[in-house]
């Protein structure tokens, strides 16, 4: 064995738990990060447990209203 190690961590929700820290009054509210659908890179890119509990997904397309 090489004494190598490899470290593998999965912060999927850690972008969501960083806006619940610097908007604090967004906590307890389902809260979803995505890209600009404007410049069409309209996705999620990561949603708190409380947004994954409505069927929010990594990846899905996010919707621009135009009133």
């Amino acid at each position: 064995m090489s004494g190598r190690v490899i470290l593998h961590s999965d912060i999927n929700c850690c972008y969501a738990a960083i806006e619940h820290l610097h908007h604090p009054k967004l906590n307890g509210k389902p809260l979803a990060v995505g890209g600009d659908p404007e410049s069409r890179h309209g996705i999620v890119l990561t949603a708190d447990h409380i947004a994954k509990k409505y069927g929010v997904k990594t990846g899905m397309a996010l919707c621009s209203s135009q009133n």
